[in-house]
C-alpha cells in the first residue's frame, strides 16, 4: 500500500522537498520547493502517473510541470511508508526518500 501523503529529500545537486499524494487512480500531483546555489523557489508544481508491480518495485513518470518529461524507479519498504528512488535524467542523477507523513 503506498503512502496517502509523502515527503520527499531529493539528495542532488540541488536540495528539494516536494509534498503530494499518491492518488488511487494513479496519479501523483506535487508541490515542491528547491534550493540551487544559494537561490530557492517555493510553490513549484509537477504530475504524472505511477506504477507499481507485485514485487514493490514501480515508476513515476512526470507528464506536466517544472518535472515534465523525467521518470523515477522506486521500491516501497516498510509495510507502505517509505518509498527508495532514483532519478536518472541525461545529465543528473540523484537518489531519493519519501516518507509517510
Amino acid at each position: 500500500m503506498l503512502p496517502p501523503r509523502i515527503v520527499v529529500e531529493l539528495d542532488a545537486p540541488c536540495r528539494t522537498s516536494l509534498y503530494g499524494r499518491f492518488e488511487v487512480s494513479g496519479c501523483i500531483p506535487l508541490t515542491n520547493s528547491t534550493a540551487v546555489e544559494g537561490g530557492v523557489f517555493t510553490g513549484l508544481t509537477t504530475s504524472g502517473t505511477y506504477n507499481v508491480s507485485s514485487d514493490c518495485t514501480g515508476s513515476i513518470t512526470y507528464t506536466a510541470g517544472v518535472a515534465s518529461g523525467e521518470t523515477q524507479d522506486m521500491v516501497i519498504v516498510s509495510g507502505g511508508t517509505e518509498i527508495f528512488g532514483i532519478d536518472a535524467v541525461p545529465s543528473t542523477t540523484a537518489t531519493f526518500v519519501a516518507k509517510k507523513q
